[in-house]
């Protein structure tokens, strides 16, 4: 059951997503020409998964918005998915998820992590998705660049998902 804040919250939401599509769509038929290239960017959606430690973050907000990290990404796919003229290829730059829960390599294919979560949202979009990793994807103090590019590498080639990953 949604209280007024969230059937609130879920208004504006679907408002905001309808008139994206709409302003998008005029802008684009604009401009129009065959010469146009069109693609998404989205930034650090910090995916997290069970294993997540809440409450860690700096602050407040931060500690409240990193736990509606996946609906959003969700919601991002969706509008990004559904726009027209269409998008070509989608880019997600840096943080694409929250840090790793764990310093064991094996640990994320024996259980159900943030990489899982971010995977499947992410093989939702229609288009080519080019990964771009960010401090929290890369750059983390337990764990050594090299794990991080062999987990992420190994668990995005599961698929046949059009994933490409930076070559450092």
């Amino acid at each position: 059951m949604l209280n007024r804040r969230q059937f609130a919250a879920l208004g504006v939401s679907s408002l905001g997503s309808l008139l994206t599509r709409r302003l998008w769509a005029e802008q684009a038929r604009a401009t129009a020409s065959p010469d146009k290239f069109y693609f998404a960017l989205v930034a650090d959606t910090h995916i997290i998964d069970d294993f997540y430690v809440k409450g860690s973050e700096n602050g407040v907000e931060d500690n409240e918005s990193i736990l509606l990290t996946t609906p959003r990404l969700i919601s991002a796919r969706d509008l990004i998915n559904s726009l027209h003229p269409a998008i070509e290829q989608v880019f997600l730059i840096g943080d694409y998820f929250h840090n790793y829960p764990s310093t064991d390599y094996d640990f994320y294919f024996k259980n159900t992590t943030r990489l899982d979560n971010a995977k499947i949202i992410t093989e939702g979009f229609k288009m080519p998705v080019h990964l771009g990793f960010g401090n929290h994807d890369y750059d983390v103090k337990r764990v050594s660049r090299e794990m991080s590019r062999g987990v992420v590498s190994r668990m995005l080639s599961l698929s046949s998902t059009p994933f490409s990953l930076p070559l450092t």
